[in-house]
């Protein structure tokens, strides 16, 4: 299914992950032990499964370093990459100006996931993910699928099981923002600072994360329009 214009997320402004109480017995130990940061948020396309072979999700982000406060705006520079990347497709490609549309680029975010040193397997889940607005209010719910890890040059099928030892680089393709369903229309710009919300099961434990991106958009023009 094709999904609607394209939009894209650049910069990662902040990070900050807690962990909700747990229930009267407390998470596991080996759960416990287990650290989960947000690497990269990208918010585009829904693209199709027939992609071919490949195709693949870009290469592993590191972690944005935690804020002590987010910034009331985003940086100029980010916003003018932002703006740039609108018109860009995946690798680097041109804007078709012909097609009047980007190729497809999936939504998806990057984890980065530690095990403990010592213990047994743990098992990992994305329970929620929610789209939030400058000032907090949720938007809307995205839905993770397909989880994958980095092995050296590509991402392979991810059990969603974190080992002792393990340093994983994760990924999960996202559903589109539903930007018609927030009051935008699909040519109206959505430029501007939002949130995304992960919560995350990490055996018992429960946690959630959040990082804050710049999107810029759209990345096509109205049918009509003069440039």
């Amino acid at each position: 299914m094709r999904a609607a214009p394209a939009w894209f997320v650049v910069g990662s402004l902040a990070v900050v992950a807690c962990a909700k109480p747990g229930g009267p017995k407390g998470p596991t130990p080996d759960a416990a032990a287990v650290e989960v940061a947000i690497a990269s948020v990208t918010l585009a396309d829904d693209c199709p499964d027939n992609r071919g072979p490949a195709w693949s999700l870009p290469a592993p982000s590191a972690p944005a370093e935690a804020a002590a406060a987010e910034p009331a705006a985003p940086p100029a520079a980010d916003m003018a990459s932002s703006q740039s990347a609108a018109k860009r497709a995946p690798g680097g490609g041109a804007y078709s100006a012909q097609e009047g549309e980007a190729a497809c680029e999936q939504s998806f975010v990057q984890l980065r996931v530690r095990g403990p040193a010592s213990g047994g397997a743990t098992r990992f889940a994305i329970k929620k993910i929610e789209l939030l607005d400058d000032a907090g209010a949720v938007l809307g719910e995205l839905t993770a699928r397909a989880p994958t890890a980095w092995q050296g040059d590509h991402y392979e099928p991810w059990a969603e099981t974190i080992a002792a030892g393990d340093d994983l680089a994760t990924a999960y393709e996202l559903t589109a923002p539903a930007w018609a369903t927030y009051g935008k229309g699909p040519f109206e710009s959505h430029d501007g600072v939002y949130t995304l919300r992960v919560t995350v099961a990490v055996g018992d434990d429960e946690r959630t994360l959040t990082q804050q991106t710049v999107v810029s958009g759209p990345a096509v023009l109205p049918p009509g329009a003069v440039t």
